[in-house]
């Protein structure tokens, strides 16, 4: 296939009954994960691709602990993925998701049962070993306070910790409350393949998980993760996989990205973010006493979850690595020309530009989720190019999605908005008759509060606009509303 020369998405038709009007390329979700999704749709009226959202998203956790991808010349990756939803208030966030995370939910309740028994004896083992271990601390003390030789004392002491029980605890896979710390725990006892979830995510992110952006970013990328304890070694997080779903009203995003958006730019979190932002169905959604509703496609793509978690589970019980899914010659030529692509859309300049840190990780996206397409198939041998290209338009509607809300000049665009205040203050200056003055002095005209990123970021924006006028009087740089622009 040839490389395309502009960026834009390859259109899809779904079927004619189902309302689509942001375009969400339905028909390349495949034969298992879209008629699914039409059928939640058809059954509830909510926005085919807040559904999407979500039953994408089941899919690459229930494959996410089978597989790794391999994109040309790279090192092997995950195919976990992060999902962002905004969506207002009453919108079906929790209708939306219910018949998808109740996959996971169920899958988690069956294991819990089955590990009854097995639990409690972790418990009586546990007890047990640590009534071993307070004994031979008492032997140690005493031999210790008679002046006794403690060579067999240490060595006995060193084999009852390589005996240490393994932590009882029952299978976690959802997380829907979580601490930066309780979420370190659960990745470091282990290979542990998890899903942080919640359709009211604005607490999530207002809190401490939220602003821990590097084990957010670290746990997308499956790096080892250090843990320091005091008077103990330090232990890593190792072999482990976590997906997310965090779906917010608008208004909370628009808030949170308002105050923190720097921090979570700036630091990657969004770049790893599919975003989707679905059109409204409010006064739409009506109940029709001819209707019924039927769930033979959603319990057939939920046989293939819970197989697939259960598959997974197999595979660590006998600490058997991952598949790796490699690329056939032809679909690594295609990934180049995607990735070439995407790149030469990301110059100043480019309609990329803007987004730039979200969409260099686009690619590696498009790879994720051909990942997760080859893995609830049930595909064989190597990646092929039809599925490369399927997961690219889904890739390219989520990076347009990005695009429309946060890059320059969308409402999203927190630049925008401050510079919008900039902008004012420099009017009212130049009415004033003051001309040109030391950037640091418009910054206290300004009538609304700007922290110095800011306000930098403000006025960076209307001078590559035009709205700002530079001049240089020694050392300093003035500047001065363009009253012309």
């Amino acid at each position: 296939m040839q490389a395309h020369n502009y960026y834009a998405p390859t259109p899809c038709h779904p079927p004619a009954n189902v309302p689509n009007p942001a375009g969400y390329p339905l028909k390349e979700l495949g034969t298992l994960l879209a008629p699914a999704v039409i059928r939640h749709q058809v059954n509830t009226g909510v926005a085919v691709e807040m559904i999407a959202s979500y039953a994408r998203s089941i899919s690459h956790v229930c494959v996410q602990d089978l597989f790794d991808v391999q994109r040309p010349r790279c090192a092997p990756s995950p195919v976990c993925a992060y999902d962002l939803v905004s969506a207002d208030s009453s919108e079906g966030k929790d209708t939306a998701s219910r018949p998808f995370i109740g996959f996971l939910r169920k899958y988690e309740e069956e294991q819990t049962e089955l590990n009854a028994a097995a639990h409690l004896d972790r418990l009586a083992d546990t007890a047990a070993w640590k009534a071993q271990m307070r004994a031979l601390n008492k032997r140690l003390d005493q031999a210790a306070t008679e002046g006794d030789d403690l060579k067999d004392l240490k060595i006995e002491h060193k084999q009852l910790i390589a005996r240490r029980p393994d932590r009882a605890a029952d299978p976690k896979l959802i997380v829907d409350n979580v601490t930066p710390g309780a979420l370190e725990n659960m990745i470091g006892a282990g290979s542990k393949s998890l899903f942080i979830t919640s359709t009211e995510a604005g607490g999530l992110l207002n809190g401490r998980l939220g602003r821990s952006t590097d084990l957010l970013n670290n746990a997308w990328d499956a790096t080892p993760i250090p843990k320091d304890r005091v008077d103990k070694e330090r232990t890593f997080a190792i072999d482990y996989r976590v997906s997310g779903h965090l779906a917010l009203q608008g208004p909370v995003l628009q808030s949170i990205f308002a105050r923190t958006g720097h921090l979570a730019h700036g630091s990657g979190l969004t770049a790893r973010m599919l975003l989707t932002v679905p059109h409204s169905t409010l006064g739409n959604r009506f109940l029709r006493s001819d209707q019924s509703a039927t769930f033979d496609e959603i319990d057939a793509l939920g046989e293939r979850v819970t197989a697939l978690l259960k598959e997974g589970a197999a595979r660590r019980q006998r600490a058997e690595a991952r598949r790796i899914i490699v690329f056939s010659e032809q679909a690594a030529r295609y990934f180049d020309d995607t990735y070439n692509h995407i790149q030469a859309n990301l110059g100043r300049g480019q309609i990329l530009h803007d987004v730039a840190a979200h969409a260099g990780k686009s690619a590696e996206q498009i790879a994720r989720i051909a990942g997760m397409l080859y893995g609830i198939e049930g595909r064989e041998g190597p990646l092929q190019v039809d599925v490369l290209e399927r997961a690219r338009i889904i890739g390219y509607w989520h990076l347009d999605q990005f695009l429309a809300h946060f890059g320059s000049g969308q409402p999203g665009d927190q630049r925008v908005i401050d510079g919008q205040v900039v902008r004012q203050a420099l009017v009212t200056i130049a009415s004033r008759g003051l001309g040109y003055i030391a950037r640091g002095e418009v910054k206290k005209w300004c009538t609304k509060p700007l922290t110095t990123v800011r306000f930098d970021q403000a006025m960076q924006l209307l001078i590559d606009q035009g709205y700002v006028l530079l001049h240089k009087r020694g050392r300093t740089l003035l500047v001065a509303a363009n009253l012309w622009r």
